[in-house]
């Protein structure tokens, strides 16, 4: 339902009006820019003279694009914005960036040590788990599988539960990391080889519900959720959420990506896959969006054949 075609006093599937869905969009809305101009200015955080000149470009080039600063002026008022408005809107972006590389920056003002991100994360209920997805859609394009490909799938998670479940070595971990690697068609896995830390409310529902049930060191049964078949294995809390990626990976680079503007670890490999494409580094939600991984890193290649061929293998040397 579009909020513009809609009466307030409509009632959203949530069980919330049109009225106070949009009230409390803009109050969240407003106290997140409060919040980081406040922040801002409490940590002399402003924009860099690149940013400066970045913003006065893309606002000319909007000014040439209505044919006037007044018609430009026009077109923001239609979204409920003043020019004033708009500008620290726009700014805030730029100081949450800003804000971001002082908080990665060990020995700055607003840096985290590890012994304050762990309080935070057992305040706020953090738990960390590893994950093998069985994708029953295309993750490039969305597209849903076949019902026949959906039951090889599913069938196939099964057998990987099967194993979890008859290990008897003494480092699960490892061993559940050693099946994802090879089985997992997770997008996020190279991003995060080690499992998911998160809170409530930032993962699917049946990811997070089947996640939290979970005792340290338990592998979950098949878990089904929009995106596929998932695989969970419950561990310990990772504490060290400030700066871990770069500890665990020197050589990736903190970056900016150029289409949604969030930070990003960019991986050397990525120079191979620009290399390939053409195309200019972006981060994996918007890499996915444009078509960009439907190759890498989800089907990289290992010795001795493609996954499938790996798995016949296998099948034919049990019989």
């Amino acid at each position: 339902m579009c909020i513009r075609d809609s009466n307030w006093d409509d009632t959203l599937s949530d069980g919330m009006s049109v009225a106070d869905y949009v009230k409390a969009s803009v109050l969240s809305s407003v106290k997140q820019h409060l919040v980081l101009e406040n922040l801002a200015s409490k940590y002399d955080v402003t924009l860099t003279a690149e940013q400066e000149a970045a913003m006065a470009e893309s606002d000319q080039s909007y000014i040439d694009q209505y044919g006037s600063e007044e018609a430009f002026e026009a077109e923001i008022a239609k979204l409920g914005m003043r020019r004033e408005t708009y500008d620290r809107v726009a700014r805030s972006n730029y100081l949450y960036q800003n804000l971001y590389e002082l908080y990665n920056t060990e020995g700055s003002a607003l840096y985290a040590s590890d012994e304050d991100l762990a309080v935070y994360a057992d305040e706020q209920g953090y738990i960390t788990a590893d994950h093998i997805l069985l994708a029953t859609k295309n993750m490039t394009t969305g597209e849903a599988l076949t019902d026949e490909q959906k039951a090889e799938k599913k069938a196939l998670a099964e057998e990987l539960v099967e194993k979890l479940n008859s290990y008897t070595g003494d480092d699960i971990a490892s061993y559940f990391a050693e099946l994802a690697d090879e089985y997992s068609e997770d997008p996020g896995r190279e991003t995060y080889p080690t499992g998911y830390t998160f809170t409530t409310g930032s993962m699917v529902q049946e990811f997070e519900d089947a996640a939290y049930a979970l005792s340290e060191g338990e592998v979950s049964e098949v878990v089904e959720s929009s995106f596929g078949y998932h695989i969970l294995l419950r561990l310990p809390l990772d504490k060290n959420l400030n700066g871990d990626t770069k500890k665990k990976h020197p050589d990736w680079e903190l970056i900016d990506c150029p289409l949604c503007g969030q930070k990003c670890w960019k991986m050397p490999a990525a120079d191979k896959l620009k290399e390939a494409q053409d195309v200019t580094y972006l981060c994996t939600e918007c890499a996915i969006k444009a078509g960009f991984l439907s190759d890498y890193p989800r089907n990289r290649r290992k010795p001795g054949g493609n996954r499938e061929q790996r798995r016949r293998a296998k099948r034919n040397a049990r019989r």
